[in-house]
């Protein structure tokens, strides 16, 4: 079976370090540094979903790697349990 792939395209906003996860032409991640991480918290990078019946906020992550690994996980559960993908 054929692997999802998510395309991950850099964010326009000048002083942005931000990314959008893109499946197909739909965007249904967003990724950014979060600079209001609380103190003693490890977890600056934030994910964000647009998928429907799924939480907006997701969490934080401790790197870009762990927060696009787990998005995939997530899309990849999600078309399962829409009947849009088998594995």
């Amino acid at each position: 079976m054929k692997e999802i792939e998510i395309k991950w395209v850099k964010s326009a906003i000048k002083y942005s370090n931000s990314e959008y996860g893109r499946l197909g032409k739909w965007i249904v991640f967003y990724l950014h540094y979060d600079g209001t991480c609380p103190r003693g918290e490890n977890k600056p990078w934030s994910l964000t979903t647009y998928l429907p019946y799924k939480y907006s906020r997701i969490g934080r992550f401790e790197d870009k790697k762990s927060a696009k690994d787990y998005a995939k996980k997530m899309v990849r559960e999600w078309l399962v349990d829409a009947n849009l993908w088998k594995e």
